[in-house]
């Protein structure tokens, strides 16, 4: 996905960015986004289920659930 120039201008003004620090805040929130919503891909993918997903999983790993572990 590409962003025209104006597209472009367009949100850094919706964003307020008017100094380089502020293209540097903005551009530090996208990039957590981007990675965040990576990472959730590849957990989704790695547990072969969505999140929220209220279905009966077919495995034993899930998302934020208290599992009993036992360290050696």
């Amino acid at each position: 996905m590409a962003l025209d120039r104006d597209e472009l201008k367009k949100l850094l003004k919706e964003k307020g960015v008017k100094s380089l620090d502020d293209f540097n805040a903005f551009m530090r929130d996208v990039s957590k986004e981007v990675v965040e919503t990576l990472l959730e891909g590849e957990l989704t993918e790695h547990l072969d289920y969505e999140k929220h997903d209220q279905k009966t999983k077919a495995t034993e790993n899930a998302r934020n659930s208290y599992t009993p572990k036992t360290v050696l």
